[in-house]
């Protein structure tokens, strides 16, 4: 464990974001935060607040508990038999290269999650999904430290309550959950049928470059490649610095789906929506950043310090001079509030907000800052189809 000045923390998220911690630590290994929270007492072991990479966290002006960063690990085991793949991973362990493992390996059902920052615990509580692939689709079970009654846990993965990038272990109202996961067990079986790539620019590239469906260092590849371009990947020739997509997808009415899919990408994109997500016979989850662009906003609107990424517009950015999380949770709010009034649609944060925040009120906040509206789309954007009026 390494006690660290509140200052590097700046360099430890990805929005790269100042803010004043008077007990931040560092730990790489999992036996060793066990033991550590083990030997608190019981007031300081809840109160104290436990992060992976915070790559998707804004920070606040101040964090008031503790804050431990429980991150690049080391431990992986990969065993293989017959018929199955385990793969033994400490929770510290950064997610991509875990992916890039698999890969590696040639190990098929989470290169499509390539590029994606984080730890693996952090992918698990969040079930990151991306490109029709989700990571609890091969979780088996974890091992965990269950802070309130302090002591380990062993649980399967068919009891976190796993659904759209949410599970058991993030619903809670405290930053970090009860049970903080040491380690996770991956199963993957070793006759595995490589699925399709169902998305279009994925897909389009991958054949593009001439790679087979079936080349798993390749698909990885492929993803990398593609987000690279939409400024996805920490530190890629387009990365400004960002959490990543911003907000979750909605759940709308089929009629109010079908209508802002043709509204902004056509005819052909919308008769797709069919093999989208579908909660239920009468509604679509709808990619938030069509029910962004729905509501007049455009890549590259900028609020002072603070904008819509160029590459991607549901990544909340800092393209320039220092902006502070403040800053950029009143520019969340008025991208809520106008998506709200113009479209009826609430858009619900999937970043997480960590430590206190001056509460500008919006009204004035506008007046202070100047604001630049962005220009258009980028090429990839349009590729998935445009309207033909």
């Amino acid at each position: 464990m390494q006690r660290i000045p509140s200052k590097q923390i700046q360099l430890l998220n990805s929005f790269g974001l100042q803010t004043a911690c008077a007990d931040l630590r560092l730990i790489n290994d999992h036996e060793e935060l066990h033991d550590y929270l083990a030997s608190l007492p019981e007031d300081a072991r809840n109160n104290c607040i436990v992060a992976g990479e915070l790559s998707n966290t804004v920070l606040g002006k101040s964090i008031d508990q503790p804050l431990i960063l429980f991150r690049d690990g080391a431990f992986l085991d990969i065993k293989r038999t017959a018929d199955r793949i385990t793969a033994h991973v400490a929770g510290s362990y950064p997610f991509d290269s875990f992916v890039s493992s698999l890969c590696q390996n040639n190990i098929p059902g989470l290169e499509l999650l390539s590029g994606i920052p984080g730890t693996v615990g952090g992918a698990i509580s969040q079930n990151i999904a991306a490109y029709g692939q989700q990571v609890s689709s091969h979780l088996l079970s974890i091992r965990a430290f269950d802070r309130k009654k302090n002591r380990l846990v062993i649980l399967p993965a068919s009891s976190l309550q796993f659904s759209y990038r949410t599970s058991l272990l993030k619903q809670t109202p405290r930053f970090s959950p009860e049970l903080i996961i040491l380690e996770a067990t991956f199963t993957f079986s070793s006759n595995q049928v490589v699925s399709p790539v169902g998305y279009k620019d994925i897909l389009d590239y991958h054949l593009s470059v001439g790679r087979s469906q079936e080349d798993i260092k390749g698909r990885r590849a492929s993803v990398l490649s593609i987000r690279n371009r939409k400024g996805m990947v920490v530190g890629c020739e387009n990365w400004l610095p960002c959490a990543g997509s911003f907000f979750l997808s909605p759940i709308v009415g089929n009629e109010t789906a079908l209508k802002i899919a043709k509204g902004i990408r056509g005819d052909n994109f919308a008769a797709s929506l069919s093999s989208w997500y579908k909660p239920d016979a009468g509604h679509t989850r709808l990619p938030a950043a069509l029910v962004m662009r729905a509501a007049g906003f455009l890549n590259g609107d900028q609020w002072g310090q603070v904008a819509l990424s160029p590459h991607h517009i549901l990544a909340i950015c800092i393209p320039g001079s220092a902006s502070t999380g403040s800053e950029i949770l009143a520019v969340s709010k008025i991208i809520q509030s106008e998506v709200l009034a113009r479209t009826g649609i609430s858009l619900e944060n999937e970043v997480r907000f960590l430590g206190n925040f001056e509460n500008f009120d919006l009204s004035d906040f506008l007046k202070k800052i100047t604001f630049v509206k962005g220009t258009d789309e980028p090429v990839w954007a349009k590729n998935l189809g445009m309207p033909s009026h």
